[in-house]
């Protein structure tokens, strides 16, 4: 009996030396919230050092450290641990965009500090320095960087459901209080700096390079919203580096495009039909097949093209280039698909079983122009709908109206649970694939959802066609490392983050750019 009293005591100590006192009036007074949180973040990282609480995944550690040195407002020590993830995330400075705003407002405040300026004088001065340090490839990325993530009403509301929790207390538990630190660094820094930062970076952008959207009308008067980028540098007609996005949004197109000026090319984003200026109704994957060969003449005669075409792009953006290889137009030199969707292969079904995930995603492409950013990622939400569905004992056809929201597209693709004539339409099919005689270069990973589709083109193309030009580069990378770069870590289900060999954190932009070069630019091969 003595030993569980003491046992008892021992688990009552623990448990108290995790909580903190934290008034309840810093949960309705923000200028208390505004002196209280820099004391609470500091008891906070004390304890989140400890080895009962410190995160075994050094990349979740720094992740927290960081948020919390801000709370702190010590951000020096804040830029240093911004610096470690970056650096732990991956190889050559490729993740050098990572956690950007939160670096770029430690730096403003030490600025504002060390010359007693303004804080809008500090962030620009904070913002010019950070920019001009990137490299071409990163600040083609900078846009999304600072926009992805960035919702201030979004930080708001976590923060208030934070606060609203230690309401009528004056203690807080240690998980709450590292949740409530977290919460209030993202709101107070995307708050602070959010309208003035896109007016800079806007800025930035337009002195480097011209970016012009517009209508194009096709034949048929089907109408595409087109993103055309070029560095202001270039005035003689380049190559085209085309993508096909489904995806739309402004910086997610812009970005797209000026990854290919940054090395060099004319960038062309052209979105789906529905999507951003589009009227036309949107069904996903069946008309890229039509739509893009006339997309392709256009852009191929226009005054700032040569007339040579390539086309890149992940996942969906891959499955395009397959559709655009079906009508093979004269100007598309060369495509590289990555991670590509085998649409009636892999997605929305596998070995003839349909999944879930693909009312999930119909609606988040769907849903509105651009992407229903808050329906797809609410996991309370989607959850709720599968489990009623799941417990209804209802077909799976029922999900869609369990969700709310009845789809054609659904049910249209429930219709073919083999690979029949509706799948074979999209993309190449047997014998149309010996017509492919155009340099391929496919990308997947061994973790890559997409890897079975990815795959099945490969082989598709090396079956039917009799001298395929067709490189296939495969690595220890998911569905995201082998559209971008191949981290230092890779998340493997069953076994958590595994270090992959450093042999293979690669760039694959820079591999895609150096497959472009040669084929477009009559460069040397020295890619493999």
């Amino acid at each position: 009996m003595k030993c569980k009293i003491l046992l008892a005591l021992f688990f009552v100590n623990i448990m108290q030396a995790q909580k903190f006192y934290f008034p309840k009036a810093a949960t309705t007074d923000s200028v208390i919230l505004e002196k209280q949180i820099p004391e609470l973040a500091l008891k906070v990282i004390t304890e989140y050092q400890s080895p009962k609480n410190k995160p075994k995944y050094v990349l979740t550690f720094l992740d927290n450290l960081f948020r919390l040195q801000l709370a702190a407002k010590d951000y020096k020590s804040s830029i240093a641990s911004v610096t470690a993830y970056r650096m732990e995330y991956a190889d050559h400075n490729m993740a050098g965009n990572k956690h950007l705003a939160h670096e770029i407002y430690s730096m403003a405040r030490l600025i504002e500090k060390d010359k007693n300026i303004a804080f809008p004088d500090a962030l620009q001065a904070a913002f010019t320095t950070r920019y001009e340090s990137l490299s071409e490839a990163l600040t083609a990325k900078i846009g999304l960087t600072l926009d992805i993530d960035s919702d201030v009403r979004d930080h708001k509301k976590r923060l208030k459901a934070a606060l609203d929790k230690q309401k009528d207390k004056d203690s807080i538990d240690y998980a709450s209080a590292l949740a409530l630190c977290k919460n209030y660094v993202n709101y107070k820094t995307y708050s602070s700096i959010k309208p003035q930062i896109m007016q800079l970076f806007k800025a930035k952008e337009q002195e480097k390079f011209i970016i012009e959207s517009k209508i194009l009308t096709l034949k048929k008067g089907t109408k595409l919203t087109i993103t055309i980028v070029r560095k202001k540098e270039n005035t003689s007609p380049l190559p085209v580096i085309l993508t096909n996005n489904i995806y739309a949004g402004e910086f997610v197109d812009a970005g797209m495009g000026k990854r290919a000026a940054v090395y060099n090319y004319v960038g062309a984003v052209v979105n789906t039909r529905g999507k951003r200026d589009s009227n036309d109704p949107n069904h996903p994957f069946e008309d890229e097949a039509q739509d893009l060969y006339e997309v392709i003449d256009w852009v191929s005669k226009q005054p700032w093209s040569n007339g040579k075409v390539g086309m890149i792009g992940g996942s969906y953006l891959g499955f395009s280039q397959w559709a655009a290889a079906k009508k093979l137009h004269s100007a598309l030199k060369t495509i590289v698909p990555q991670v590509s969707v085998g649409i009636g292969i892999d997605y929305p079904s596998q070995n003839n079983v349909f999944k879930g995930y693909m009312l999930q995603w119909i609606q988040y492409v769907t849903n509105n122009k651009l992407t229903d950013e808050a329906s797809f990622n609410n996991d309370t939400k989607w959850d709720s709908i599968n489990t009623a569905w799941y417990k209804s004992g209802r077909s799976f056809r029922a999900l869609d109206s369990l969700s709310g929201k009845p789809s054609t597209i659904f049910q249209r693709w429930l219709d073919h649970p083999g690979y029949d004539k509706y799948w074979q339409s999209m993309v190449p099919y047997k014998k149309e694939f010996a017509k492919i005689n155009i340099p391929v270069l496919t990308t997947t990973g061994y973790y890559d959802a997409d890897q079975i589709g990815a795959l099945y083109y490969y082989k598709e193309h090396y079956k039917y066609n009799r001298n395929p030009n067709h490189y296939l580069v495969i690595g220890p990378y998911d569905h995201a490392g082998a559209q971008s770069y191949g981290n230092n870590y890779v998340y493997v289900f069953g076994y958590g983050n595994l270090l992959i060999d450093p042999v293979a954190r690669i760039s694959i932009d820079q591999l895609a750019f150096s497959w472009f070069d040669y084929i477009l630019k009559d460069g040397k091969n020295r890619i493999f």
